[in-house]
């Protein structure tokens, strides 16, 4: 595969497994970058970028968000949302505070809930403000509602 910058990304690459093996054997280099170039190949550049050339920390952290700013705008499509209208790091960090503080399965239940009370016109400004709260002070929150008469 060649990415946008005309570079091979080779351990992309689909190779037939006897020619891999004698390539490999055969191979006398010190990087393995050299090691697919006695091999013949295709060398398709495929549109967009279907993949990520993640060398560091924040190239695998950029393709993490990549990856995630491509599925917020494919669900707001398919759901009618204009993306513009969602502050996906606040909701990001409603459901974080909500599965570290609360139950992991908490979090996308909270976030299907806020969605609910947006959608019936019955959620506040504050309503995420109050859901993380509410997540940070869980234990408080069980232990009164357990010793209420």
């Amino acid at each position: 595969m060649v990415d946008d910058d005309g570079r091979e990304q080779w351990p992309a690459g689909v190779w037939p497994t006897a020619r891999l093996g004698r390539a490999l054997a055969a191979y006398r280099g010190r990087s393995l970058k050299g090691l697919p170039g006695p091999l013949t190949a295709v060398r398709p550049a495929l549109p967009g970028r279907p993949w990520f050339d993640c060398d560091t920390k924040d190239d695998l952290e950029e393709a993490r968000m990549h990856v995630l700013n491509e599925w917020t705008a494919l669900a707001c499509k398919e759901l009618g949302i204009d993306p513009a209208t969602v502050d996906r790091d606040l909701i990001l960090d409603l459901t974080k505070e909500v599965a570290h503080g609360v139950a992991r399965p908490a979090a996308p239940l909270t976030a299907y809930l806020l969605g609910l009370a947006q959608g019936a016109g019955t959620a506040s400004d504050d309503s995420v403000a109050k859901l993380i709260t509410l997540a940070k002070n869980w234990g408080q929150a069980t232990t009164e509602t357990l010793t209420d008469d």
